[in-house]
């Protein structure tokens, strides 16, 4: 919205009638002033004035019973901005052009993709700030509705002991936002065992094209079709399973075999 539109929203919400002047009909309005944020009561009229033409500014107590107004908009246009700039931050880090349906496309010995997605609980997490640190057990499920992800979780619980945990971060993606997840967590927890793994969310389904694991079949619009991929500590893919009969998990024997084999876990 450019200045001289948002001026005048203000002046329609906050316009005030101040009676005649000379006989003729006057109005006072509230102009928004974005570059300094502050508004200017002005008096007009919509009538030609007979014995001035002149525009004058209200009088210094209307000016400041606008005060208000004009703090409110100082401090919610930043704010604003500043969602925004947290927004565009989300997401995978290019190939948004890619088809989305492409199971060959991250393929063992290729680098994983990069992204970063909003972590339930609050904060985000970004696959690259893993590199060099730790191997990363990534799996996309497709929602807390789903019998077979909800198992497939609560199974992967234990799957990795204390140990492997040192050095190997498990994170699961779903198209879920916050009241999905925490619906999942409850169902995963209903044993009383609750996940210690990091949920994130990709509501958009950016992350699940990029990585070409949409079901294009899917009831609902952007689910991926179940996949787990190993990551090693360069960010190098070693090993996956992608299932396009969706009542179809990899073991946990069968992942955390692969997560053995990592090159930075084998004796020297």
């Amino acid at each position: 919205m450019n200045r001289r539109a948002a001026s005048a929203n203000v002046a329609r919400i906050t316009g005030l009638s101040s009676g005649t002047k000379y006989g003729v009909p006057v109005y006072v309005v509230y102009r928004h002033d974005f570059l300094r944020h502050a508004v200017n009561p002005v008096v007009f009229s919509p009538q030609p004035n007979p014995m001035s033409r002149r525009i004058s500014r209200a009088p210094r107590a209307l000016r400041l019973a606008c005060l208000p107004i004009s703090l409110a908009c100082a401090v919610t246009v930043p704010s604003m901005s500043a969602h925004a700039q947290s927004s565009a931050m989300l997401g995978p880090v290019g190939g948004k052009e890619m088809p989305a349906t492409d199971i060959e496309r991250v393929a063992v010995g290729t680098m994983a993709p990069d992204f970063t997605l909003a972590k339930f609980g609050g904060g985000t997490t970004t696959l690259s700030s893993m590199r060099g640190k730790k191997n990363v057990v990534l799996v996309f499920y497709r929602g807390y509705w789903c019998p077979y992800c909800i198992t497939q979780l609560k199974e992967m619980r234990t799957m990795l002991s204390e140990e492997l945990k040192q050095d190997t971060e498990m994170l699961v993606v779903s198209i879920d936002d916050d009241k999905g997840t925490q619906t999942a967590v409850t169902r995963i927890s209903a044993d009383g065992m609750k996940p210690d793994f990091a949920f994130l969310s990709d509501p958009d389904h950016a992350v699940i094209a990029r990585y070409g694991v949409m079901n294009p079949a899917g009831t609902r619009r952007g689910i991926p079709h179940p996949a787990t991929y190993v990551i090693d500590k360069k960010g190098m893919v070693r090993w996956r399973d992608i299932q396009t009969d969706y009542k179809i998990r990899p073991t946990n024997s069968a992942v955390l075999t692969a997560v053995q084999a990592l090159p930075s876990r084998r004796a020297p």
